[in-house]
């Protein structure tokens, strides 16, 4: 009988687009209290659904006689028989705290809790249960809610306004829903399909739709770097008695099947550890369900506490799969707490799924080009989950909103009100007016952050504008999330004076963007911009002109060296489904060596400031003169997966290393050019994460001048140095090397940056250390031109300080001599460094 399962399921659904009936009820306690997330099911099938927040639940069941099964942690299963007809069916449930029997034979002689013996068990059947249907197809309704429960009313001197919230400042900030099909082979083959998707007051969006589908008969639980980039141990993995000691709670029956309630408790405090309850069911040592909870103590990131419940339910014979997930986690930060549920409803397996060939590739996600546009009434039918009053009240007003944000109206009476620009908003937060009618934003960058001081121009006023058109394609009156951007144009001037110098430089650019899908997808991008612009000779800028202009003024240390040049630039970059990114700039410059005019300085220390002009050994005064360069640059990560959205593929990256090519080519007599060079550079990235050991991270590059007959200082291959307290880019700068010291046109250099981020691993048994959370994290930082230029850095340091800082103590040598110690602080969040922007940029 078991065999026809599948066979049955399909007539089954058959039968409901024929003549489903409604089966409502609610599902409380003894005491009438409602019973959030019960699970409720079709004996004898993996159809059912989940109740939602206030205990409420909800299916669409053919007509006939059907037994249901409601089923919550803690609590005796209920069954009842239900009569489906064609109207709707009323059937609560109220369930019953579990009878726990416990026999005094069963405790050992030698003390041993009876729980040791059957984790033993269950650990030693874990492989064969997580492997035991190597390849299956389910779907799964996922909705995720975020509440915001309480908030300040100021925040850093603003008001907090966000709209929907109550009296009380509560109310939902985030509610989205999904259907997917899940399909797995294990060990590695896995492909998501989104059927439908939705989000609360945006129907462009396709929501949150990431499935949880954990699976705790593996050794380590990933859920994510930002909850905690280690990974937490579960309850019974290979080695769990070293972290978990185990209580028996009690025992009790489940479909005649005699289940084991075990309370897991962490041995030690400050480790990647649960606590909480699992069952595991007698004789076959499988799982039944958990409810296991990690807090700030178990190394949690961002959030203060999450909660994991899980149920399993019969499938087919000796077989048991998962049918509800719930993630609950509360988040406390600066005055604000918002509690989240991501709720997972697993339904119709197939256990003996048949796939095509090439079923399996590297798409791992696919959206439906339909999956946005489902009308009310479709979720309103086909929800396992019912959504509760407040959810609907939040839904409904959201949408009103939405088209009310949409109207001619409203466009006007904004663009009114942000017509009227104070001028403290030029001066410190800059201004954005968006003209909708004419798809036109109008933007300035903040003058307070354009202000700077130089040794060569003294006191420099610059303003960076910025006007964007944006073209939309056709409306699709089937498409409620409105017309898409197909592209913008972005049109940037700019203006820079020097009161030392008495310059005057002013450019513009403009860039048309192509190819876009969402805000943060394009393919294409074309731009052409020129005019008269101040550039350091080094182009990656190792120093911000802010810094720079505050170790002038207060230590006389004018560490930026800059020239002056008339210029034209036309570039293009363009990035393919598979991930391959290319770009290619030409670019002429007639350039001018620029000389200081002030002294200026709040600092009366002595000697002055250097020269404008990189020190030795590039002391060579720099004479200016014109030079065109064509440079292109490639960059490709093998092995990557994709998700593809109805109109585009896009790139979620790959184990496997990254891998960049890059070549700059000086024209001589291109225009008057005067240089002529040809110089290469290839290299590799690669973060490497090992779990609860931590996360390598290396950037490997060579490289060098094939051809310097004639080279300018700007041209030379500079290394990214650094003599300020604050940090330069992680895996691309050197804490410790001064600044144009080691560049060269050398035929050959190989450099290499590595860190390794132990994520919590040693610390968390530091007192101290563990209760600030504070990680260790160790690099190694080196390049080799010749015997005589080779530099290396090694350093030790602690990050994850207040969440964000980063301070390394460092020390550098030269061939084998030690040249300089020091302290490094930069801002590093969760490990996370930008380690593919930084090895990119170093190109």
């Amino acid at each position: 009988m078991v065999r026809f399962l599948p066979v049955t399921l399909i007539l089954f659904q058959f039968s409901l687009a024929v003549s489903p009936a409604q089966v409502r009820g609610r599902i409380t306690d003894s005491t009438g209290h409602p019973l959030p997330y019960a699970s409720i099911y079709l004996k004898g099938t993996t159809f059912g659904t989940n109740a939602n927040s206030d205990g409420v639940y909800s299916m669409a069941l053919s007509a006939g006689h059907h037994v249901v099964v409601c089923e919550y942690l803690g609590f005796q299963a209920s069954e009842k028989l239900v009569e489906a007809g064609s109207g709707p069916v009323t059937l609560d449930f109220t369930l019953y705290p579990e009878r726990y029997s416990m026999r005094a034979i069963e405790v050992r002689s030698r003390g041993e809790d009876p729980a040791n013996a059957i984790i033993r068990h269950a650990i030693r059947m874990r492989d064969y249960y997580f492997n035991q249907v190597p390849e299956f197809v389910c779907r799964d309704y996922i909705k995720t809610i975020f509440r915001l429960r309480s908030s300040p009313n100021r925040f850093l001197g603003q008001p907090v306004e966000m709209e929907g919230l109550d009296s009380n400042r509560k109310g939902i900030l985030f509610l989205s829903e999904s259907l997917t099909r899940l399909s797995i082979r294990r060990p590695k083959d896995f492909r998501m399909e989104v059927l439908s998707a939705r989000e609360s007051g945006d129907k462009s969006s396709y929501g949150f739709n990431i499935p949880a589908l954990t699976s705790f008969y593996q050794d380590h639980i990933d859920l994510g770097a930002g909850l905690n980039p280690r990974g937490f141990i579960s309850p019974i993995a290979q080695d769990a008695f070293h972290y978990y000691r185990y209580r028996l709670e009690g025992k009790f029956y489940v479909e005649g099947r005699l289940t084991n309630k075990i309370q897991v408790i962490p041995r030690r405090k400050f480790e990647p550890l649960f606590s909480g309850y699992i069952e595991i069911m007698d004789s076959s040592w499988r799982i039944r369900g958990l409810d296991l909870q990690l807090t700030k103590s178990s190394g949690l990131q961002l959030v203060d506490s999450l909660e994991i419940s899980q149920l399993y339910i019969p499938a087919d014979s000796g077989v048991w799969m998962l049918k509800t997930e719930l993630l609950g986690m509360e988040i406390k930060l600066f005055g604000f707490e918002v509690k989240g549920d991501l709720d997972n409803v697993y339904s119709d397996y197939d256990l003996h799924p048949e796939f095509s060939s090439g079923f399996f590739g590297k798409v791992i996600m696919a959206i439906d080009s339909g999956a946005n546009r489902k009308p009310a009434a479709y979720w309103d039918t086909l929800r396992p989950v019912p959504l509760s009053g407040e959810e609907k009240r939040d839904d409904t007003r959201k949408d009103s909103l939405e088209q009310l944000h949409r109207s001619a109206r409203y466009v006007d009476s904004l663009q009114k009100k942000q017509k009227r620009v104070h001028p403290l908003n030029l001066l410190l937060t800059g201004i954005s007016v968006p003209l909708k009618p004419l798809h036109l934003t109008l933007e300035a960058d903040p003058l307070i952050r354009e202000v700077q001081f130089n040794t060569a121009e003294g006191l420099v006023l610059e303003q960076d504008f910025h006007i964007r058109r944006y073209f939309f394609g056709p409306v699709d009156s089937t498409d409620q999330a409105g017309p898409r951007e197909e592209g913008h144009f972005v049109y940037n001037p700019y203006l820079r004076y020097g009161f030392a110098n008495h310059h005057f430089n002013a450019g513009a650019g403009i860039e048309y963007h192509f190819g876009v899908h969402g805000w943060d997808y394009e393919k294409s991008v074309l731009g052409l911009s020129g005019g008269r612009q101040v550039f350091q000779f080094d182009p990656s800028g190792p120093i911000s002109p802010i810094m720079n202009s505050a170790y002038s003024l207060l230590d006389r240390e004018n560490f930026e060296k800059i020239y002056e040049a008339w210029y034209l630039r036309l570039n293009y970059r363009h990035r393919w489904d598979n991930g391959l990114h290319f770009s290619a700039t030409f670019q002429y410059q007639d350039r001018k060596a620029l000389v200081n005019s002030t002294s200026y300085s709040w600092s009366k220390a002595s000697p002055g400031y250097t020269p404008n002009q990189p020190p030795a050994p590039l002391d060579t005064p720099f004479a200016g003169g014109q030079a065109a360069t064509l440079e292109f640059h490639l960059f490709y990560q093998p092995g990557q997966r994709f998700i593809r959205y109805p109109d585009h593929l896009q790139a979620i990256g790959s184990g496997y290393p990254e891998l960049g090519i890059g070549y700059e080519k000086g024209i001589q007599g291109l225009f008057g050019s005067g240089v002529n060079f040809d110089r290469y550079q290839i290299g590799i990235y690669q973060e490497i994460g090992m779990k609860l050991l931590g996360r390598l991270a290396y950037t490997l590059s060579l490289g060098g001048f094939i051809n310097s007959l004639h080279t300018q200082l700007p041209d030379l291959r500079h290394f990214n140095g650094n003599q300020t307290l604050l940090a330069s880019t992680y895996l691309n700068g050197f804490q410790l090397a001064p600044y144009y010291v080691y560049s060269n046109a050398a035929p050959f250099y190989l450099c290499l940056h590595g860190e390794y981020h132990l994520n919590g691993l040693l610390t968390n048994k530091i007192p101290l250390f563990r209760k600030l959370n504070w990680w260790l994290v160790g690099a190694a930082n080196g390049f080799y031109i010749n015997p005589r230029d080779s530099y290396l850095e090694l350093s030790a340091g602690l990050e994850n300080i207040l969440k964000f800082l980063r301070v390394d103590f460092i020390a550098a040598y030269r061939g084998k001599e030690r040249t300089g110690a020091g302290i490094r602080i930069g801002a590093n969040v969760l490990g996370s460094s930008g380690s593919r922007e930084a090895f990119e940029s170093n190109f």
